[in-house]
């Protein structure tokens, strides 16, 4: 995974003047170029602190490995690694709540919880105001959304919301579709500002429009939703951008230990508008090789504000690079997958959201064509523990090598497929981390979404029929979302790919049809598949 070809050699060791921007595509080793990136800076400015961002644990934790492994002591003690939100925690943690809370104490008034919502902000401790998790009772974010959506206020405004909803297509889940317009209002918006901005927003990749009723009974949930998180004593990660956005020009006086010569962003495209424009005032001297950033804007798939020309990151503001050539997957594996991003990328570009269409230089290297198969008994989780069995029995893989991951974690959840683990499965099992090349004796389990910045041998995927993908309760004409966490899963394996389902496929599997080997596979415990083909 640390081997450079010679062109992402020419990116990795470059100087940039402006800001640079490296886009890919998937398998084009963005995070490996980054990787080599921090070295080469930290070797440059010696002394000099070089900072890395990438939006989950799991990958801070992967890139951290991945440097222990490059780099030389002298050289690694430079370059810090963070998570998003234990990075902005820190910084949250250094300025306060104050000027937050005081943005949302002015939101509440006039709003029918207006005391409930001042006696919440009052009682917040700024010691325990910026966690995940409340270390007594072990509640976290999830469990505060369902304190939240309980509550009669939040239900009465669910109903007029689902009516609306329905409006445009009947069984659209409206929690989850709630969620995810609360995460772009506030990824697009400072607090103070987003009553004003929200009623004229574009809501880019948003398919059901919403009138000037609608939006004002979203803001006053989402201003409950942001009292039960206070109330809760836990803050998401949207909440600490917020808390940081008030003091955005204060950034410059940071603590030295949070302070960075150079800052690389992984995964930008996961990142809001508001996050980079945080995040471009922590290197010390923006120019030269001040700010990297790399991503897949194709791989972009949450519901978040993304408009890099609002940051100065867009071609006129940065140095943008590109890298075509595909290093990862068989020319059969990115076949199928650039289906899905030529389709859908192409309707979440109908909607507005920046997304670029690389055309992949395939690789030459071949292997079977990804495999969907259905699963003769139903039991997904038997036949992927078969498949992996079988996998691993036959010394083609390595168990560490190895991933079963879940399409449809509403349905099948990652702690089922663990569960299920075959008394005779003769390797270890563990749900996947930043540590997993270190385990190589353990498969790993995950959530599809969770795979991103990670690469196998093997991908099996459960929860790909009609039923499971896209997810129940999603908004027909947004589906592109799943299509394209799909596509991330698939081009995370270099070898080879099963894609399970029961009864009829996936509308995502008929669309790659003539690209992969159609299946169906015997009951378990006979050592045969049946194929069929589907026309």
């Amino acid at each position: 995974m640390l081997f450079l070809h010679p062109d992402q050699k020419r990116v990795a060791e470059a100087d940039y003047e402006r800001p640079a921007v490296l886009t890919g595509v998937s398998g084009s080793g963005k995070t490996v170029i980054l990787v080599h990136r921090a070295r080469y800076l930290a070797r440059k400015y010696p002394g000099e602190r070089i900072g890395v961002i990438t939006l989950s644990r799991s990958l801070s934790r992967l890139i951290s490995n991945q440097l222990d492994e490059l780099c030389k002591p002298a050289v690694r003690k430079s370059i810090h690694v963070f998570a998003f939100y234990d990075y902005f925690k820190g910084l949250v943690d250094s300025f306060g709540p104050v000027s937050y809370l005081a943005q949302l104490r002015e939101l509440a008034k006039g709003q029918p919880q207006e005391q409930d919502i001042i006696r919440t902000i009052d009682a917040v401790r700024p010691g325990t105001f910026a966690r995940e998790q409340d270390p007594l009772s072990r509640e976290d974010l999830r469990d505060t959304w369902d304190v939240f959506v309980d509550q009669p206020a939040v239900q009465t405004l669910l109903t007029y919301f689902r009516d609306h909803l329905e409006k445009y297509q009947w069984n659209i889940d409206t929690e989850s579709y709630l969620s995810e317009e609360f995460s772009l209002v506030r990824s697009a918006f400072p607090t103070s500002a987003r009553v004003r901005d929200y009623e004229q927003m574009e809501r880019t990749g948003r398919a059901v429009a919403f009138p000037p009723t609608i939006r004002r009974q979203i803001l006053e949930a989402l201003l409950l939703f942001e009292e039960t998180m206070l109330h809760g004593g836990m803050l998401d990660a949207l909440s600490l951008t917020a808390a940081l956005l008030p003091h955005v020009l204060e950034l410059r006086d940071v603590p030295d230990e949070r302070r960075f010569r150079c800052l690389l962003i992984d995964e930008f495209q996961d990142f809001s508008t508001l996050d980079l424009s945080l995040l471009r005032r922590i290197p010390t001297k923006l120019e030269p090789n001040g700010l990297f950033v790399t991503g897949d804007p194709v791989q972009r798939v949450l519901v978040k504000d993304l408009r890099l020309r609002a940051v100065g990151l867009d071609i006129i503001g940065a140095q943008w690079l590109r890298i075509a050539k595909n290093y990862r997957n068989s020319r059969q594996i990115l076949e199928a997958a650039h289906l899905l991003a030529e389709e859908y990328g192409a309707k979440a570009k109908e909607q507005g959201e920046e997304i670029e269409i690389l055309d992949p230089q395939l690789s030459a290297r071949e292997t079977a064509r990804p495999i969907a198969a259905k699963v003769a008994n139903k039991d997904q989780i038997a036949a992927a523990w078969r498949i992996a069995g079988e996998c691993l029995d036959s010394k083609s893989a390595l168990p560490w090598s190895v991933t079963i991951s879940t399409a449809s974690p509403h349905l099948i959840d990652t702690e089922s497929i663990i569960k299920a683990r075959p008394p005779d499965f003769a390797y270890k099992v563990a749900e996947l981390s930043g540590d997993y090349t270190e385990q190589r004796d353990t498969v790993t389990v995950a959530n599809f979404a969770d795979l991103k910045g990670f690469e196998f041998s093997l991908v099996i995927v459960v929860g790909c029929g009609k039923e499971e993908l896209p997810a129940p309760g999603r908004c027909k004409d947004e589906s592109w979302r799943d299509a394209l966490r799909l596509y991330v899963a698939i081009t995370r394996a270099r070898d080879s790919v099963y894609l399970l389902y029961s009864d009829e496929p996936s509308e995502f599997l008929k669309l790659m049809r003539r690209t992969v080997e159609w299946q169906t596979l015997a009951e378990a415990g006979k050592n045969r598949s049946l194929r069929s083909r589907i026309t």
